[in-house]
């Protein structure tokens, strides 16, 4: 497993508890794909980077991410 990338802190200030949720919801298992990701984040209208922070936070596996997104 590789390591955690560090995150900037005004993106993990950003998480809020409407976005764990939907991380929580939508990656019971503990993983999410990177489509899933960049889905929650158009829908709440936020970075990218901001829900890499809270899957980080929720420790949330983010998979298939070809993209480099998180």
């Amino acid at each position: 497993m590789s390591p955690k990338r560090e995150r900037d802190q005004k993106w993990i200030d950003a998480v809020t508890p409407e976005i764990n949720a939907a991380i929580q919801e939508r990656a019971p298992e503990g993983e999410l794909t990177c489509a899933g990701a960049r889905k929650i984040a158009d829908e709440m209208g936020i970075p990218y980077q901001v829900v890499g922070a809270a899957a980080d936070l929720a420790e949330v596996r983010i998979k298939n991410c070809a993209l480099g997104c998180f």
